[in-house]
Parts: structure tokens; sequence; C-alpha cells
């Protein structure tokens, strides 16, 4: 399932103020990391710590150890949960193109993992551009895409 489905399953009682609840925890530990960053670069005169940073950091203080532990958890939780982001993501715009490409032509049917293959091909040779100007002419292209 997803969000939207959690939410219609709970019904309108108890689905929307449990997502208030979910956000607004979500926002309060947002304000607690920024606040050790900014207590932890002050420390140790180090501004702008990225979430590494901030728990090597404070697993230094606390465990009286390096800290790199700590980092390590940090960076492998990131990955896994950015990992889940994509994979939803190359999901729902591979069923969306597969969706679109069949109502068009009914008599092309081939499965969704092509159409995630292919989607991930154009992704990983996008990520090699790195100029922003380069970027903004293919965003460019999707608009008239999106308006033709």
């Amino acid at each position: 399932g997803s969000q939207p489905e959690a939410v219609v399953s709970t019904q309108s009682t108890g689905g929307p103020p449990i997502l208030c609840f979910v956000g607004l925890l979500g926002l309060f530990c947002m304000f607690l990391i920024v606040k050790c960053a900014d207590t932890l670069g002050r420390k140790y005169n180090s501004p702008g710590l990225g979430y590494g940073d901030v728990v090597q950091l404070a697993f230094k203080d606390y465990f009286n150890n390096d800290g790199r532990m700590g980092r390590y958890l940090i960076d492998s939780f990131l990955v896994v949960s950015q990992l889940g982001f994509c994979s939803v993501y190359f999901i729902l715009i591979a069923q969306n193109i597969k969706s679109t490409v069949e109502n068009y032509n009914p008599h092309f049917v081939i499965g969704l993992k092509v159409y995630i293959v292919v989607l991930l091909v154009f992704v990983m040779l996008s990520s090699f551009i790195w100029r922003m100007k380069t970027l903004a002419l293919f965003s460019m292209l999707g608009n008239v895409f999106v308006f033709t």
C-alpha cells in the first residue's frame, strides 16, 4: 500500500489527524537535528554539519569514542531511505508511461520491469549532467511535451 491508501482505509476521522501528527513529529525531529548541528558546530568550530557529521560528533561526546559507527549507521539509513523513495518513484513513472503507451497503442504490451529498466538507463545517463544550464534544456523539453 501507499500513504493515500492508508489514509483512506482509516476513514476521514482517523487518517488526517494521524497524518498531521506524523508530519509534526517529523518537523520536530528536523528542528532537533538543526539544533544539534548548531550546538555541535559551535563546540567543535565546524559550521555547516551534515547528518553524518552531527551523529559522529554526538556519538563522540556521548560514547567517548571516535563516532564513526554513528556516521556509518546514519549514512546507511539515508541510503536505504533514498533507495525506497527512488524505487517508488521509478514504479510510479513506469506505470504512467506503460498506461500511456498502451492507451495509444493497445497492441504494444510489455512488462512493467522493461519500462523500469529503460527509465533507469535514462536517469543514470542524466546523472552525468553537471551543469544546471544543460538540465534547463531538458526541463524545457519536458514542459513542451506536457503542454502538447
